[in-house]
């Protein structure tokens, strides 16, 4: 069975699909999510403050997910503070991968320590997140984002693996 939808939302770089038809694939995907019961995995490049909107519209007319069910993982996050704040208030998860490394992505870092360890995630987003020397990501940095995150909030690195292992367990809908 499918543990998630997606990767489904929002991604306004140039040469994208214009904004109507993205928004309406992302509720077509959304409705898809709520008939199966399933997280969605939410892409969101340069279009935050769409995506939010189009989430809590369809909050506000269908209900939001169902207690202790979070409608999925904002993920490779980059969002601002304050949207983060909005997806928490929703249940959102936040995944993180090799862009932490670099130590250029001051923002990126600043949303990491005020999003909460329990609304974390690792990935790798591989091939497409480079590391700093550019080199192509993958699995085997998990350890290193690991580590960033765990000095960023300034905790041991067993506690952020074995939280975010359980924040994965989760939203998939496995149990530990």
């Amino acid at each position: 069975s499918w543990n998630a939808i997606g990767e489904t939302g929002f991604d306004l770089r140039d040469g994208a699909p214009d904004l109507n038809f993205q928004t309406n694939r992302f509720k077509d995907h959304i409705d898809l999510a709520r008939e199966l019961d399933r997280p969605m995995i939410v892409h969101c490049v340069r279009g935050h403050q769409h995506c939010l909107k189009t989430l809590k519209n369809v909050f506000k007319n269908f209900g939001p997910p169902k207690p202790g069910s979070s409608p999925g993982v904002i993920h490779r996050a980059s969002c601002s503070v304050e949207e983060s704040q909005e997806y928490m208030k929703m249940d959102f998860y936040f995944s993180f991968g090799p862009d932490c490394l670099d130590p250029r992505r001051i923002k990126l870092k600043k949303l990491i320590e005020a999003i909460p360890l329990e609304r974390i995630l690792l990935e790798t987003d591989a091939p497409y997140s480079k590391t700093t020397d550019s080199k192509m990501a993958g699995p085997w940095y998990l350890s290193a984002v690991a580590q960033e995150i765990a000095r960023l909030k300034l905790i041991s690195d067993a506690t952020v693996i074995e939280t975010t292992y359980s924040n994965a367990l989760d939203l998939f809908g496995e149990k530990a």
